[in-house]
C-alpha cells in the first residue's frame, strides 16, 4: 500500500469532488425540478385551451352536449399532467444514476492516482472497488464502516435499479427501501399491505414507471456523498 498524501487528497476532496456534489444538487434541484412545480396550473391552462377549442368547433344537432365537452377537456388537461409527472419521475429517477456514476468516476480517480502505484495504474484488473476497499484496509481506513457508508451504497441500488430493471440490485433494494417501488400516491395504506409487500418488479424506471425517488431521497443521496468524502478525507488525513 502507497502511502497516502491524505492531508492533499482532504483538501481536493473537498474543493473538487464535493463542488462537483454541489453544482449537480443545485442544478438538478434547484433547476431543473424547479421547471414542474407548477404542473397543476399548467394542466389547467391545457384543459381550459381544449375546452375552448371544442366550442369553437361547427355545432350540430346531434353533437356532443357540453358535459361531454367538459369531460373531454378535463381528460386533455389530466393526460398533460400525467406525461409531465412521468417525466419529473423519469428525471429523478436518472438523477440517481448520474449522482451514482459521477461518485464512481471519482472513487476512480482517487484510486488510479493515489492507491495504485504508477505501473498499475492502466490495469483494468484492479481498478476495481474491492482492490480499493482492500489496500485501504491496508493503512486501517475502512471506507464502508465509515457512517456515511449505508445511504451510498443505498445510492448505488437505486442507480443499479434504473439502469437494469430487474435484478440483484432491485431484491436487495426492495429489502431495503419497498417504498421505493410504491407509487407516491399509494403510499398511504400501512407497509402491511400488498402494495408494499410485493411490490411490482421495476420494468421501466427511466419512464417514470415502476420506482419512485423522491427529491427528498435525490437530497440525501446528495448529502451522504458530500458526508462521505468528507469523512474519508478525515480517514486518511494523517495516514
Amino acid at each position: 500500500m502507497r502511502r497516502l498524501d491524505g492531508q492533499y487528497w482532504n483538501r481536493y476532496f473537498d474543493a473538487v469532488f464535493c463542488r462537483h456534489i454541489s453544482s449537480l444538487r443545485q442544478a438538478v434541484l434547484g433547476r431543473v425540478l424547479a421547471t414542474f412545480d407548477d404542473l397543476d396550473k399548467e394542466a389547467e391552462a391545457v384543459a381550459d385551451q381544449e375546452w375552448d377549442r371544442l366550442m369553437s368547433l361547427p355545432g350540430c344537432e346531434d353533437g356532443p352536449d357540453p358535459g361531454e365537452l367538459a369531460e373531454q377537456a378535463t381528460e386533455r388537461g389530466l393526460e398533460y399532467y400525467q406525461t409531465l409527472q412521468g417525466i419529473r419521475q423519469g428525471l429523478l429517477n436518472v438523477a440517481a444514476v448520474w449522482l451514482y456514476h459521477l461518485y464512481e468516476q471519482q472513487w476512480h480517480f482517487f484510486h488510479r492516482k493515489e492507491v495504485l502505484y504508477p505501473a498499475e495504474e492502466r490495469c483494468k484488473e484492479l481498478d476495481k472497488w474491492r482492490v480499493f476497499k482492500n489496500r485501504l484496509a491496508e493503512a486501517r481506513v475502512y471506507v464502508e464502516k465509515l457512517p456515511s457508508w449505508t445511504k451510498v451504497d443505498e445510492l448505488r441500488l437505486a442507480a443499479n435499479t434504473v439502469k437494469h430493471g430487474e435484478g440483484p440490485s432491485a431484491e436487495d433494494l426492495r429489502n431495503l427501501r419497498p417504498d421505493l417501488f410504491v407509487p407516491p400516491w399509494e403510499r398511504d395504506g400501512t407497509e402491511g399491505d400488498s402494495l408494499w409487500a410485493f411490490p411490482l418488479p421495476p420494468e421501466m424506471p427511466l419512464a417514470g414507471e415502476d420506482m419512485y425517488v423522491s427529491a427528498g431521497d435525490l437530497g440525501q443521496y446528495f448529502s451522504a456523498l458530500l458526508s462521505f468524502w468528507r469523512e474519508f478525507g478525515e480517514a486518511i488525513r494523517d495516514k
